[in-house]
């Protein structure tokens, strides 16, 4: 079969809007969970918390200006078909359109050299944004999904190898450590926040699970019954913290808890944390072999 051809100046118009969208707009999933969370609050000031957050959004999306002061991390997932070819490379070109929105004004240039902090001034650097390709046999189409977290709420990422021993019943030890490590670390993430878990594989495949979950829908609980019933549980546990929106008490803590595993060895357990602040700054699209294209719905 002959591959199609999609043109570089085609995929890097996509990419300029959906970076560009993703600064002021907030996906549909995490929108009506926190139009749920503010239904259900019983807490006066937490309420008021969420009402504000809701009155942030419709004012960022009317204005199109930034919900955030922070610019975030950003992933861009590809999923190629293995019938449609790429013109051009595909890092410099989700680059060239970072650079755009951020001369813009759209995000604030904060990428800096890990050792001299120096700053790339155009919210590039080396492997900054992350682009993760995954190819697929049964589409004919190129699909990207822009994902951006609050940098900060790395703050309450962890990772943590687990003996067998401390697995415990149940999972009784991972459970463990996940409430303690969201319970020290959530006045920092933003609250209320969706939590990814990544469960299994090697300690680098763990981490990058725990943040591919959140591009999930975050309204939709696992297809796996046991990571299902997990979610749940640990939905139930956070909650029952009472940390609530921006640590002021209440129902809400978490907006979701969406977990993803791999198969890992029998001598180990690899859990990764990934924190992402109730902004759900997710947009895509899908281009496909005619140039043509639509935008995704989350």
């Amino acid at each position: 079969m002959v591959k199609a051809n999609v043109c570089a100046r085609a995929i890097k118009n996509v990419m300029y809007q959906l970076i560009k969208m993703s600064c002021f707009t907030v996906a549909d999933d995490g929108l009506r969970l926190l139009q749920k969370a503010y239904e259900i609050e019983r807490e006066p000031v937490a309420k008021d918390a969420l009402k504000a957050m809701l009155n942030s959004i419709k004012i960022a999306k009317e204005k199109k200006i930034p919900l955030c002061q922070s610019p975030g991390t950003t992933t861009i997932y590809v999923t190629l078909g293995m019938n449609v070819k790429i013109e051009g490379n595909i890092y410099e070109i989700v680059r060239e359109a970072m650079r755009s929105v951020v001369h813009e004004g759209y995000i604030r240039p904060s990428v800096v050299h890990p050792i001299s902090r120096a700053n790339t001034g155009d919210g590039v650097g080396k492997y900054t944004p992350n682009v993760e390709i995954t190819l697929e046999s049964d589409i004919d189409y190129l699909e990207i999904i822009v994902n951006t977290k609050g940098a900060e709420d790395s703050l309450g990422a962890a990772i943590k190898l687990f003996k067998p021993a401390d697995i415990g019943p149940n999972a009784e030890g991972v459970k463990k450590f996940i409430l303690e490590t969201v319970f020290n670390a959530a006045m920092s993430c933003c609250p209320p926040f969706a939590l990814g878990i990544g469960l299994g594989g090697s300690m680098d495949v763990a981490a990058k699970l725990s943040r591919k979950c959140l591009v999930r829908p975050w309204d939709q609980r696992s297809e796996d019954p046991e990571m299902e019933e997990f979610e749940r549980e640990m939905l139930r546990l956070i909650n029952s913290l009472g940390i609530g929106p921006n640590g002021l008490g209440g129902d809400t803590t978490a907006l979701t808890v969406n977990a993803e595993y791999a198969h890992t060895h029998i001598a180990t357990l690899p859990v990764a944390l990934n924190i992402h602040c109730w902004l759900r700054r997710q947009t895509g699209a899908r281009i496909y072999k005619d140039g043509s294209f639509e935008f995704l719905k989350f």
